[in-house]
């Protein structure tokens, strides 16, 4: 047990360790700091008025606090003085330390630590290859691993055994004392093992948090959009295809006033008048718009209609329960999250769900990432809303009795602030238009021509990608798949997820970085200053 001598309430310990006794600092030095001296207190006592302690109980409250902490050992008692702090000022004994020393006169003198004596700075065996390794003379920690070779038997055992080995493993007992039984994860929770087992651990088993700071950095920006586009797109775009869509100047105010509250909302007044996140936010406003602008096209010529805005699978009010995969070892996994947007579409009994994400980072989608266990967030969003169980989910969206809504697609919408070069352009109209026109979708959209042409009926590529025509009238195209490869997908990401989530309840947390498509997740990582693995 460790405390403040002033505090702590010891019940009879076997041995005390007094430490700080230095002149000044314990007992503590009483001085008169406040607006009376003790003369004045005195003087007010004496008409009646009393005042905090004075300084004589002050100094009487110090010496009891030392003669409580050193008759509080049944058997031991040690106490502790130093000769300089670590600025290099000097410190000398208190008089509670030199008296003890008085009444023991006859005893040893008082033991003197020096850090240059290695029994003292290793009393271990690991406190020793701890020193041994921060050494950066290689002679120096050879010949000192030599020399304790006969002290510490285990040295050389301890000294062979690399810091920098990536293999390593948790208990899966550990585990489950951790994550408990069941898994619950998001997919980007997910991901972080995938990228580095152990960054995964560090974090959730260990709760190892980066220090935060306040500063607008990229998922700030990315909450301001989403706040900004949900605030926008869910007034732009009427449920009902025959109503019009709101202007472009209703849309600029709308915005405006979208990110005064916003603002208003989670900056101090100090900063609200702060011209650079005036000019971040009038960026971030533009940004804004201009896909609005864009969509409320796509919705123009689209009978798809935004349904859901930041839906929650996480089960509760009706919302769909999390997607659940079983392990072999009977455990299972469920996955949760929230979906940006919802776009729900009938036609002739069925119901079709195109789940739509925005990044405010490039984002482009590939199948090839399921085999990996990277980027499976929409899917998982898509699988999770076209299996749900939830009654009340599926006849909010029209769903029939007996039947489930069947997957249209999943889309990124790369919310970038586009870069555009303005030296040949001679009109804010064109910029804009040039702008617009680097707005990218990509994703993985239903090889059906009702559900495309609902989708948009110009099939624009900049809304579903390059579809062509075959010579039976069928479309086809990068971003197109059928009914039964989704089925395949399904299974395939199911695989995926079932071996790698049973590498995480095993417990396996080596230190191996995934570098794919030359994102190194060991770049931004905030566990360099403990990792294993060798850098070079």
């Amino acid at each position: 047990t460790i405390g403040s001598a002033n505090t702590m309430r010891a019940a009879s310990p076997k041995y005390a360790f007094v430490m700080g006794l230095c002149e000044g600092e314990f007992p503590a030095s009483v001085s008169d700091k406040g607006l009376f001296s003790s003369i004045d207190r005195e003087m007010l006592s004496k008409l009646n008025i009393e005042l905090s302690d004075n300084n004589e109980t002050r100094s009487s409250d110090e010496l009891m606090y030392v003669q409580r902490a050193f008759s509080a050992p049944t058997e031991k008692l040690f106490i502790f003085t130093h000769k300089a702090e670590l600025d290099g000022s000097a410190r000398f004994p208190s008089l509670a330390f030199s008296r003890v020393g008085k009444l023991f006169s006859d005893n040893e003198d008082p033991h003197h630590y020096s850090m240059s004596d290695l029994n003292y700075s290793i009393p271990a065996p690991k406190n020793a290859i701890a020193l041994l390794r921060s050494l950066d003379n290689e002679q120096v920690r050879a010949s000192l691993t030599e020399a304790l070779a006969d002290v510490i038997p285990e040295i050389r055992e301890l000294s062979e055994i690399p810091t920098t080995a990536s293999n390593c493993s948790i208990s899966p007992e550990s585990v489950k004392s951790a994550l408990g039984n069941s898994l619950y994860l998001s997919a980007s929770s997910f991901e972080t093992y995938v990228k580095c087992p152990f960054a995964y651990f560090c974090k959730k088993a260990l709760d190892l948090r980066e220090q935060g700071d306040s500063r607008f950095k990229s998922n700030d920006v990315g909450s301001f959009v989403h706040y900004v586009l949900e605030a926008l797109i869910k007034n732009a775009i009427p449920n009902d295809p025959s109503l019009p869509m709101i202007s472009d100047d209703e849309i600029i105010d709308r915005a405006n006033k979208a990110i005064k509250e916003y603002i208003e909302r989670i900056c101090p007044p100090s900063l609200i008048d702060s011209k650079r996140l005036g000019h971040l936010y009038r960026r971030l406003r533009d940004l804004s718009v201009l896909i609005v602008k864009n969509t409320v096209k796509e919705f123009s010529q689209s009978k798809f209609r935004p349904t859901f805005y930041e839906l929650r699978t996480n089960g509760k009010d009706g919302a769909p329960s999390p997607l659940s995969f079983t392990l072999d070892d009977g455990s299972k996994i469920y996955f949760s999250g929230t979906v940006d947007r919802v776009d729900v579409y009938k036609s002739k009994g069925n119901v079709y769900l195109r789940v739509v994400d925005y990044k405010t980072g490039v984002k482009d989608f590939a199948l090839e990432d399921i085999k990996y266990g990277i980027n499976l967030q929409m899917l998982l969003y898509l699988f999770t809303l076209c299996r749900s169980e939830s009654a009340e989910f599926k006849a909010s969206i029209g769903v029939e009795d007996g039947k489930y809504p069947l997957p249209a697609g999943v889309i990124y919408l790369s919310a970038n602030i586009p870069t555009i070069e303005a030296e040949d352009y001679n009109s804010e109209e064109t910029i804009l238009q040039e702008a617009e026109s680097k707005l990218k979708r990509s994703g993985l959209l239903l090889k059906d021509n009702d559900v495309l042409e609902a989708m948009n009926s110009d099939l624009n590529a900049k809304f579903v990608g390059e579809v062509k025509k075959d010579e039976d009238e069928n479309y086809f195209g990068k971003m197109l798949v059928g009914g039964q490869d989704f089925e395949n997908i399904f299974k395939d990401l199911s695989d995926t997820i079932k071996k790698i989530a049973t590498d995480l309840r095993s417990g396996k947390a080596d230190a191996t970085p995934f570098v794919y498509k030359g994102s190194d997740p060991c770049e931004y990582c905030d566990k360099r200053a403990i990792c294993r693995k060798e850098r070079n």
